[in-house]
């Protein structure tokens, strides 16, 4: 079946590499009228958008992969991230609220993940409703494994955690092994 589909199945492939069935350069999500250049190659949604919407969209997914595109040259999709847009992480207030008086993370905090190693901007909880939880507890309390309790500037999501466990046991997966292919899933150019 997919030998007498083939051409068809090929022309779909370019089609989800470049602009698809966005044909506005218009951001189709906000009023703004905004340029069009941001993707999600993880959420469901296959459309372009503009930078605040994208990030308004991934408030709560920050370790989603985002590929930035110009859709004036024609040319290709680059990968960027939610960090390069103005993205923050905030930690302590689970419901979205906002944090009268945040404190910032490590600069380039670094996040394993299950879709490769990303580096996001954090907020801590400042205020009265998180200011006497450790930062550490802070970071365990949304499912992020850190490498140390004092000043951690890095950790894994429970998520990849979760899968290095499964792969190990099943597939005798070294983690210097599972790190590399992480790495490759972030760029894979080596």
């Amino acid at each position: 079946q997919y030998v007498e589909n083939r051409d068809e199945l090929v022309a779909e492939f370019i089609r989800l590499k470049g602009r698809g069935v966005c044909t506005s350069a218009e951001c189709p999500s906000c009023s703004e009228k905004a340029p069009a250049l941001y993707r999600c190659l993880e959420c469901f949604s296959v459309n372009l958008v503009c930078s605040t919407c994208c990030i308004r969209m991934h408030a709560h997914n920050p370790l989603h992969s985002i590929e930035v595109g110009a859709w004036w040259t024609g040319t290709f999709f680059q990968r960027t991230s939610l960090r390069a847009l103005g993205l923050r992480v905030q930690f302590g207030h689970e419901d979205g609220s906002s944090c009268t008086s945040p404190e910032k993370g490590p600069i380039k905090f670094a996040v394993i993940a299950s879709n490769g190693l990303h580096h996001v901007n954090i907020d801590f909880c400042g205020c009265a409703r998180g200011a006497s939880v450790p930062h550490w507890k802070q970071l365990l309390r949304q499912r992020w494994f850190p490498a140390t309790v004092d000043r951690s500037r890095t950790c894994a999501t429970f998520h990849v955690l979760n899968i290095f466990h499964k792969m190990t046991l099943e597939g005798k997966v070294t983690s210097f092994d599972f790190y590399n292919g992480l790495e490759k899933l972030s760029d894979n150019t080596g």
